[in-house]
């Protein structure tokens, strides 16, 4: 790709960029969010067009108007957000706008033995005929990466792949990646997670401001050069200091919580302007836990309290928001958003008691400077908060639940992986605003996949093992090796006070 310039009503995009990738290799882009790195690959998938600049495939050059031409150039893409189509079949998905006929008629036999065969070669275990919108968001991940292998790529498109897998599941991709990469196959590959790139990459290309701002080599890759390539500032300047912090009252009592089939005796407290952190594999009753304080999931046994309140297991979750809690989920897009709908509209969803007159209708105007201040204050990128949230980048999607929950006022916040799918510019963002709620007072669970998040973040964290609580480990402990240790069911250290 050379000269490569992306206009969009005056915005410059991409501004002369020239990128390459070589079959068998694994080519990583790194950068923060709106820096052009999806626009730049949207262009080689053939969703956009460039303004300027060529692009060519084995050294001839290639017009891609559509996704269809850049498939049958042998291009493959994995996107950020599901393309999939959840009134269809996992088969009917795989197969999409290139379908197999038999006699005019979908050969179904065929395309669901076709997707068994992808099964066998990734390790999976999807159903062809189970309906997408019925899968969970990790299997529809795989669903999109068995699609793009299934059309046997020369170049693959991997823009944020494991966001929703688990460990197991992203050490098997990444397996696979490998794989593909020594049969020749030229691989792109885009993340936030620093650490996978360094796993991975044989070479790193970093985005800055729309354009190319260096490359680096295998031997050369580290977490701390591409962090300051694309923010100006090294790892240790991510976090926030928390050494002077000092917890004030218990505003979040669990005792003794059982969510069936998933957490059993869980206790702990969560006090005035304290982060605690919910660490542990995947799937081992940290996120059941939190959904059932929140009054998502039912529980069998145990007590909570808020702010000295006892609440009722069959209270509803606008009787626990009322009591003080509030509630991040981790799928922003799926569970968190109406994609459709204004950043206004969504900022004020939690908190629509507050602007909403005595005969039942919104007060646009007080919805509005509220969701302003919140806006402003979380410094959210938009020109107008009558922007669609689906059109925002993944970091400020995430900055709109937060404003969400700021305009609601919780006495606790529970965010779930807080920095999912967005930069190390945003992540620092977001981060701040975390500190600063509890600098007012706020008390803050934090339920992250992320290990070294987990650490630079919290003052206390919890580790689940199946379904139980294996450590408590103050900040000035926490170290990877004894928190996996405690994930991987250790001894139960220390008490959840």
């Amino acid at each position: 790709m050379s000269g490569i310039t992306k206009r969009f009503a005056g915005v410059t995009a991409l501004d002369s960029v020239n990128f390459n990738c070589e079959l068998g290799e694994i080519h990583a882009l790194v950068g923060e969010n709106g820096a052009g790195k999806s626009t730049l690959m949207n262009l080689l998938g053939g969703l956009l067009t460039p303004t300027e600049g060529t692009i060519r495939l084995d050294g001839k050059r290639v017009e891609l108007p559509d996704p269809n031409t850049s498939y049958d150039h042998g291009i493959g893409f994995v996107h950020q957000e599901s393309n999939l189509l959840t009134n269809l079949t996992v088969a009917e998905n795989m197969f999409l706008s290139h379908e197999i006929l038999r006699k005019g008629v979908l050969d179904r036999a065929t395309m669901r033995q076709k997707v068994m065969e992808v099964n066998e070669r990734l390790g999976y275990k999807l159903d062809p005929d189970a309906q997408v919108g019925s899968l969970k968001l990790a299997d529809q991940q795989l669903t999109e990466i068995a699609r793009a292998v299934l059309s046997e790529p020369k170049l693959l498109i991997m823009d944020e792949p494991t966001a929703a897998l688990s460990e197991e599941e992203v050490e098997r991709l990444f397996a696979i990646l490998l794989k593909l990469r020594d049969q020749g196959v030229g691989i792109i590959y885009i993340s936030h997670r620093l650490e996978e790139v360094v796993h991975l990459a044989d070479r790193v290309t970093v985005f800055k401001d729309g354009k190319n701002a260096g490359e680096l080599e295998r031997g050369d890759i580290s977490k701390d050069r591409m962090i300051t390539m694309m923010v100006g500032r090294t790892l240790s300047d991510i976090y926030p200091d928390r050494s002077a912090v000092t917890p004030g009252e218990v505003l979040l009592d669990v005792k003794g919580l059982r969510v069936p089939g998933a957490a059993e005796d869980i206790s702990f407290t969560v006090r005035a302007g304290e982060i605690v952190g919910l660490g542990g594999l995947e799937g081992q009753g940290q996120r059941e836990t939190v959904r059932a304080i929140f009054g998502d999931l039912r529980y069998t046994a145990g007590e909570i309290t808020v702010r000295g309140q006892s609440i009722a297991p069959k209270q509803t979750i606008g009787g626990r928001i009322r009591s003080g809690l509030g509630y991040v989920t981790h799928d922003r897009r799926g569970e968190g958003l109406i994609l459709h709908e204004s950043i206004r509209e969504n900022t004020s969803l939690a908190a629509l008691e507050r602007v909403i007159s005595k005969f039942h209708l919104i007060k646009g105007d007080e919805e509005q400077r509220q969701a302003q201040a919140q806006a402003g204050r979380l410094k959210i990128k938009t020109p107008s908060l009558e922007q669609k949230v689906g059109n925002l980048s993944g970091g400020n999607q995430q900055k709109v639940m937060l404003a969400r929950w700021l305009m609601a006022g919780p006495k606790v916040l529970i965010v779930d992986e807080p920095t999912r799918g967005i930069d190390v510019g945003a992540r620092m963002s977001v981060y701040e605003i975390i500190h600063e709620l509890t600098q007012e007072g706020m008390g803050i669970v934090i339920l992250t996949s992320d290990m070294l998040e987990l650490i630079g973040l919290s003052d206390r964290i919890l580790m689940f093992y199946e379904g139980h609580l294996t450590a408590e480990v103050p900040r000035a402990e926490a170290t990877e090796e004894r928190l996996m240790q405690a994930a991987s069911g250790g001894k139960k250290e220390g008490s959840a006070t």
